[in-house]
């Protein structure tokens, strides 16, 4: 294209807005068709156009947009019949202008072609390079990795560390260190971290997306033999007896004929594979916390409770795994506030049939006498909706304030003298 015409444009300022706007038309389109507004533009500026088109200014003011199907008969009437709009943009712009449709197509291609060269080289994680061609939500972030060229080496990795899990337990940072020389490089907030775990998340038979709930996390990595965390980790008990391969652990043993309290860290936790109560027992009462566990153990010194110390952990998880195997019934008592009950269904949705709420009922919510305000906290309860706690949670909304453990403890230590009577 002759150079005096593209100086011609250059030279005329409102034509880089103008161009601007037939660019993004025809990335759309694909085709030097539709038109563009003229509202953006001033007076100036369409009179510019209007020399241009052979028009006056009034006649494309009243027109309020330009086609470039238009544009394009008057470049060509301009003695350049070879010239499109189409080629005159890319000179001006000097790089090629494509369909954004056939942009999207190529990268898909591409995209396809890399994900099919990872499934020949790493077939036996091809079950997650599956999931990934599915472009979930929770995929995005790993499609941006593999776009940006940062995927082949973490794949690398990852692949790496799924071919070499432990057979027996391995602590994670550990088998970092092992599979990467770096303690770290696994870490949960790390890229490969979050690789990894998703890529056990799927392979471990999963199609929905990871949880980015830490004790999900831990039972996952649990499940092929990765500790993360196995002292700060732990669960309270009283009265429950633990055995391993049918033999009584004597530490268990001796606090259990002494009535007293056990913090148990997962790390020993992870040596028991059986629990047992009093014959005479078949449930157990779960509390979240510390403070409300204590007086309950006070006041019933042989009853069988469980602490978890707010949200579940791995250790009070598998404890109440345990108990669930061998048969007893979980009763779990929490606050009347979004995280109490989200707590509660969480264990009845784990446990469906081995699970029920202790003094969970609207008459006990009244009874602790709620004076602290619910406030934007409200908003938690939409999640809860439709899980069995619907009419409790509207009269939470409607008195407007959160009801505590606290305020009913005189109720919860009669039920455990009742049940426990010496």
């Amino acid at each position: 294209m002759p150079t005096d015409w593209i100086t011609y444009f250059k030279e005329r300022p409102a034509y880089q807005k103008l161009f601007t706007d037939f660019k993004k038309k025809y990335q759309s389109l694909g085709k030097s068709r539709g038109s563009v507004s003229l509202k953006p533009f001033e007076q100036a500026e369409i009179q510019e156009f209007a020399l241009f088109l052979g028009m006056t200014p009034e006649e494309l003011s009243k027109k309020q947009k330009l086609s470039l199907q238009l544009f394009e008969q008057k470049l060509i009437g301009r003695k350049f019949p070879d010239i499109t709009l189409h080629q005159l943009l890319e000179h001006y712009f000097e790089c090629a202008i494509r369909a954004n449709k056939d942009l999207l197509i190529e990268k898909k291609n591409r995209e396809q072609a890399t994900i099919n060269h990872y499934k020949a080289s790493y077939p036996e994680i091809t079950p997650w390079l599956t999931y990934l061609e599915n472009r979930s939500a929770d995929t995005f972030w790993i499609w941006g990795l593999i776009n940006e060229g940062n995927f082949a080496l973490e794949v690398a990795i990852i692949y790496q560390a799924y071919q070499n899990l432990p057979t027996t337990l391995e602590r994670y940072p550990l088998f970092s260190q092992r599979i990467t020389g770096d303690p770290h490089r696994f870490d949960l907030a790390s890229v490969t971290g979050r690789l990894f775990l998703h890529l056990l998340h799927i392979m471990l038979g999963n199609q929905t997306a990871p949880s980015k709930l830490t004790e999900a996390v831990n039972e996952q990595l649990l499940a092929v033999n990765l500790l993360r965390d196995d002292i700060s980790n732990f669960v309270t008990l009283v009265n429950i007896l633990g055995l391993k391969a049918g033999n009584y652990h004597p530490v268990w043993q001796a606090a259990h004929q002494q009535h007293s309290v056990l913090n148990v860290p997962l790390r020993e936790l992870l040596l028991i594979d059986e629990v047992q109560l009093s014959p005479t027992s078949k449930r157990v009462f779960v509390v979240e916390n510390s403070g409300v566990f204590s007086s309950l153990v006070d006041a019933a010194p042989n009853a069988t409770l469980v602490c978890t110390h707010g949200q579940f952990k791995l250790a009070g998880l598998r404890l109440l795994d345990l108990l669930v195997s061998a048969g007893y019934l979980i009763c779990y008592s929490g606050d009347f506030d979004p995280e109490g009950l989200s707590m509660a269904l969480r264990l009845a949705e784990r446990y469906p049939k081995n699970c029920c709420f202790w003094r969970m009922e609207i008459d006990d919510y009244l009874a602790t006498n709620p004076t602290v305000q619910l406030g934007a906290r409200s908003n938690k309860f939409a999640a809860l909706q439709g899980l069995g706690f619907d009419k409790l949670i509207a009269k939470i909304e409607a008195v407007g304030r959160i009801g505590y453990q606290e305020g009913i403890i005189e109720s919860l230590i009669a039920d455990l003298q009742s049940e426990y009577l010496s």
